[in-house]
């Protein structure tokens, strides 16, 4: 809630929705925005699936992640 509107704000969206304001700074600079984009097979999904169910970063995320399957569908949406 409050950090998403301070980065909407930093962002020039002062009141905005900052992953939309995050897309838009990404675009803007014309970085990759998906795994596709970086050279991310769909065949690999798996294997960095399976690499991160037990990162540290995974763990400890705000939501809660503690299957592949759950993995595998930030996977899809990120390819």
């Amino acid at each position: 809630g409050e950090q998403q509107e301070r980065v909407a704000e930093a962002l020039g969206a002062p009141g905005g929705n900052a992953a939309a304001a995050v897309d838009r700074l990404v675009r803007a600079l014309g970085l990759p925005r998906t795994l596709r984009d970086v050279g991310v097979r769909r065949d690999q999904l798996d294997a960095i699936a399976k690499g991160a169910l037990n990162n540290l970063w995974v763990r400890t995320n705000p939501r809660p992640i503690s299957t592949l399957d759950q993995i595998h569908e930030l996977l899809e949406a990120a390819w």
